[in-house]
């Protein structure tokens, strides 16, 4: 099976969103909903029963699956080739910061 990604001078220019598994993305805010109405149904509080109330947990974990999608967007929408020429920098620096933690967090109830 031979599949052409390249530009085709006839179509509109090509969009990241042409190339993304829907399904998987599908499937991905199927868990996410499932998910926040656990959380909702877990903290489920008679007196104020609001799914979206940001003194609730579901409505802080609405606002941090919002605040990822929008995340995620932004991330495709960048150049690949950034990443290609950031992606050493970023894991060294990334090592560096994980090595720091050790000799520098304090202890928290007993971690050790």
């Amino acid at each position: 099976m031979n599949i052409n990604l390249s530009y085709n001078h006839n179509n509109d220019s090509p969009t990241v969103f042409r190339y993304i598994d829907w399904i998987t993305i599908v499937i991905y805010l199927l868990l996410v909903i499932a998910g926040a109405i656990s959380i909702y149904a877990a903290s489920y509080d008679f007196d104020n029963a609001s799914i979206f109330s940001f003194n609730e947990f579901s409505g802080k974990q609405i606002t941090w699956i919002g605040l990822s999608l929008l995340l995620g967007m932004i991330l495709l929408l960048i150049d690949p080739r950034i990443y290609e020429t950031y992606a050493f920098p970023l894991y060294v620096g990334m090592l560096g910061l994980l090595l720091i933690t050790i000799f520098i967090a304090p202890d928290i109830k007993g971690s050790n």
